[in-house]
């Protein structure tokens, strides 16, 4: 056999792998019900996970074997529980007589972390990656049947975003492939920047450009990539072995950029959304197995904005959780029988609030700093801010700066300047000396733009609750 077939064996093999990593993922995080085969209890999960018998709700404690759908009296998973949640070593097997490891992965309180492992169905390691709070993340690597390394593929967020290195003699260690991704600005300078994707490489380890197609052993397509100058460009497909679609996704210069679907193996379409150089934009959904609608969101310059929707396999709503530009600010959840399982919303800081709508031309506002002492002391101001657009996917290059000066009367106490860039909240304080009698503004100048500038809990800062150690609003 020729070098140029022998690699591409191995491309074929290490994707084949790669799918099937892919479909353990699906497999282990699946949320719907579960009520196993001859069990005399039925078993149920509510909202949130928890695995409880379906009449007194206790939660199931132990080791949890599910068997194989078209054959129930062999086992296909084994799951530790402690409290109702998967909590524990989760076991997976390949059918037949006999149990043989298929994967071995790690739940922690309901999700899978740590290690996840997958085997060939004759014996030996096939793959090796992390899972951090669910999702498959960093570094994968696939070996062949001798043990050898054939593939690293990065992950981030159980989706394959670039190659490492394919086919390399000798392979490369982790700690040279995190080496290879330091930019000299990293070096120099110490900013703790995220790095560049890995890319993909030749045979002769310079960046690919072109089109990498893979086939199965008997023959039809199995994927077709493309790629520039080593990074993922333009569209990437994946099929089954009779034909049928697996994903769809595209790429700009290695960031997903336009529309990314993947199907079930049974052929179902299970999420459908949209990037914009690589922000997620515009609808989100995902379906149940069953084509029923699962989830459905929006999301504004990749943040999630406006009320996401969750439904059970049978259409049944679940959850709605109302975002502003990514930031949570109410969650009402329900039980099967539509009764009010949790209502939760989420305060502003305590203080004053301003929003400054797009406009055209500068524009500047002025808040008042009130419930100020009756004793002289040395007091700290301070404010949280955020910017935000309604436009889904605007240029990258739309900022809209702002100053803010704190005034005692008409005197300069300090200015502060923001770059105007979108994000989440971030604070500012001053420290400033006050006399009864004396008032405080705040005055905010902003520059022209189509970006909106809010400002939350302008005012007194408790000592006991500093602006900078206010928490974080979590998104679900």
């Amino acid at each position: 056999m020729e070098e140029s077939d022998s690699r591409l064996s191995w491309y074929i093999l290490g994707f084949a792998i790669l799918a099937l990593g892919w479909g353990i993922w699906l497999k282990v995080n699946e949320k719907g019900e579960e009520t196993g085969s001859g069990e005399e209890r039925e078993w149920i999960r509510l909202p949130g996970g928890k695995l409880v018998d379906k009449h007194s709700e206790e939660p199931f404690e132990g080791v949890r074997e599910l068997p194989f759908e078209l054959d129930p009296t062999m086992i296909e998973w084994e799951y530790t529980y402690v409290g109702g949640l998967r909590h524990g070593p989760a076991v997976e097997y390949f059918p037949g007589i006999g149990k043989r490891v298929k994967s071995r992965s790690n739940y922690l309180e309901g999700t899978l972390n740590g290690t996840v492992t997958t085997y060939y169905e004759k014996g030996g390691v096939a793959s090796k990656c992390e899972a951090v709070d669910g999702w498959l993340t960093g570094l994968m690597t696939f070996y062949d049947r001798d043990g050898r390394v054939t593939q690293r593929q990065v992950y981030e967020l159980s989706a394959p975003t670039s190659q490492a290195a394919i086919i390399e003699d000798p392979p490369l260690t982790i700690e040279e492939i995190d080496e290879g991704i330091v930019t000299e600005e990293q070096e120099t300078v110490g900013q703790a920047e995220d790095p560049p994707p890995p890319k993909m490489l030749d045979p002769e380890g310079k960046p690919y450009t072109g089109t990498q197609i893979g086939t199965f052993f008997g023959g039809g397509k199995a994927w077709e990539h493309r790629y520039r100058d080593g990074l993922e460009h333009g569209r990437h497909d994946s099929w089954n072995p009779e034909g049928e679609p697996e994903y769809q996704r595209e790429y700009f210069d290695g960031e997903p950029h336009g529309r990314w679907k993947h199907w079930a193996e049974s052929g179902v379409l299970i999420t459908d959304e949209s990037f914009q150089y690589g922000l997620q934009v515009g609808s989100a959904k995902r379906w149940h197995p069953n084509e029923q609608l699962r989830q459905e969101s929006q999301f504004v310059h990749g943040a999630e904005h406006g009320v996401r929707k969750v439904f059970g396999s049978s259409g049944r709503p679940r959850r709605e959780t109302t975002f502003d530009h990514g930031i949570r600010t109410h969650m009402i959840e329900w039980n099967f029988d539509g009764s009010v399982n949790l209502e939760l919303d989420t305060p502003i800081a305590p203080g004053a609030e301003l929003t400054l709508p797009p406009a055209d031309e500068p524009a500047t506002e002025v808040i008042e700093i009130t419930d100020l002492p009756d004793e002289a002391e040395e007091i700290t101001i301070g404010f949280r801010y955020r910017l935000s657009t309604e436009i889904a996917a605007p240029p990258l290059d739309t900022v809209r700066p702002f100053t803010a000066s704190l005034l005692k009367g008409d005197e300069s106490q300090g200015e502060y300047t923001f770059d105007g860039e979108l994000g989440g909240w971030h604070t500012h304080q001053w420290v400033v000396y006050y006399t009864p009698g004396e008032t405080f503004t705040v005055r905010i100048d902003a520059q022209p733009g189509p970006i909106e500038i809010h400002i939350a809990g302008a005012g007194l800062v408790d000592e006991q609750e500093p602006v900078d150690e206010l928490p974080e609003l979590e998104e679900e």
